[in-house]
């Protein structure tokens, strides 16, 4: 079969490729954390008489995050709205450029056991700034009965914290300092299968090789590799909307880092 549109296939990455290697995750410690994010905006699409297609959308970003390290006693919570700019270009047949930024603005609340008053939380205000963007070059072809996408790129990010304050007053430092920034060159295959009985409904698996090019975490974690599996479930009843349903595995190269999770997404396109 013809591989679908190339936009089609940005816009499913733009909707679930929200599971970054976020400096949180990359700690030397066990962390259960969850994130629920909304995400509604304009997409245009063109193309021309040589089929090759364009887009450029602008979107507002909503997020509710929580995070509780095992073992530890403290916990961060919060929630965040911002903006994400993102645009692709069909260059050939195969061939395709995507990027995207966003911003983020984020206020929570750090929740500490104070050693001085025994079992009762010490809460701090956090406020930060989130800076996340990526350029890929995707090649697209079919082969083993499906569709597959080669995708390779860099990826930035950064926060930028503001000085976090209890009610009396007292600071909080966090752990890596008021600016933390990580950057990662990675390079991704995703293959998918329809299912024959079912068309809508597609079978996929997914393997992401990250190397770190820098990461204000290193004195702590000097794990630069990473490898992420995914597989799952995809349901498109048309084109433009989608509901996926998909397990990620995390592995440092030397076990530093690691994490795993189900993540949900729709997607609607209601225009």
């Amino acid at each position: 079969p013809p591989p679908p549109p190339p936009f089609f296939f940005f816009k499913q990455k733009t909707a679930y490729e929200i599971a970054l290697r976020l400096v949180v995750s990359e700690m030397c410690i066990r962390d259960r954390s969850s994130a629920k994010r909304f995400d509604i905006g304009l997409l245009g699409t063109r193309s021309n008489k040589n089929q090759s297609a364009s887009y450029f959308g602008a979107n507002i970003i909503a997020e509710s995050n929580v995070g509780r390290p095992e073992n530890m006693p403290m916990s961060r919570s919060g929630d965040g709205i911002g903006i994400r700019l993102e645009g692709g270009q069909q260059i050939s047949e195969k061939w395709s450029l995507s990027g995207k930024a966003e911003f983020l603005d984020w206020q929570g609340t750090h929740k500490m056991q104070s050693m001085a008053t025994g079992d009762q939380d010490k809460r701090y205000d956090v406020i930060s700034n989130r800076i996340y963007a990526n350029f890929d070059l995707i090649r697209s072809f079919s082969w083993l009965g499906g569709q597959s996408h080669w995708r390779t790129g860099a990826h930035y990010l950064k926060y930028d914290y503001g000085k976090s304050l209890s009610r009396d007053k007292s600071s909080f430092i966090e752990p890596f300092g008021d600016n933390e920034t990580i950057s990662v060159a990675r390079t991704s295959f995703l293959q998918t299968w329809p299912i024959r009985s079912a068309s809508e409904f597609n079978f996929f698996i997914e393997i992401d090789l990250d190397f770190e090019i820098d990461n204000d975490m290193h004195n702590l974690n000097s794990d630069r590799f990473g490898l992420n599996h995914k597989i799952g479930m995809l349901w498109a009843p048309r084109m433009g909307s989608m509901l996926r349903l998909e397990y990620h595995n995390f592995e440092g190269r030397q076990g530093l880092g690691k994490r795993e999770g189900l993540m949900l997404v729709l997607l609607f396109d209601g225009i």
